[in-house]
Order: C-alpha cells, then sequence, then structure tokens
C-alpha cells in the first residue's frame, strides 16, 4: 500500500505532535500526517506533500517525549 506523508508546522504546533516514517531509500521523513491517498488540500493551509513513504519510525512530541503508534495511520 502506498502511504502519502504531508507536513504542516501549524499542524505541528497544534497537536504537539509529528511522525517519522522511513521512505524507499530508507531516509527518514518526517511528517505531520499520513495518508493512503494522495490529496490536494487538507485541513491545515500550510501543507505540503513531503513524499510517499512505507513504514513508520516513531512519533515525537513537541517536548521530545516519545509516543509509539505502531502500525498506526495518521
Amino acid at each position: 500500500m502506498t502511504l502519502y506523508a504531508y507536513y504542516s508546522e501549524k499542524q505541528k504546533d497544534h497537536r504537539k505532535l509529528y511522525f517519522i516514517y522511513k521512505n524507499e531509500n530508507d531516509e527518514d521523513v518526517i511528517c505531520t500526517e499520513v495518508r493512503t491517498e494522495k490529496k490536494e488540500s487538507l485541513d491545515f493551509d500550510d501543507f505540503k506533500f513531503v513524499g510517499e513513504v512505507e513504514s513508520y519510525k516513531r512519533s515525537l512530541c513537541t517536548n521530545n517525549i516519545q509516543y509509539h503508534y505502531a502500525n498506526t495511520i495518521f
């Protein structure tokens, strides 16, 4: 299944949470939302598409507390 990653600074500030996924080159991709379908616009006006991702690595709170949501798509 293809996953599409997006980043929004406003969403990160609002939720105090962001995610790290791995892409096909095994590089970390920082995002605030991952979807199963590609969208042109989402809830926050500063959303940008940051690429396709393959696997979840971890979640981080903006105060550096780490959360784990294994196998969860946000």
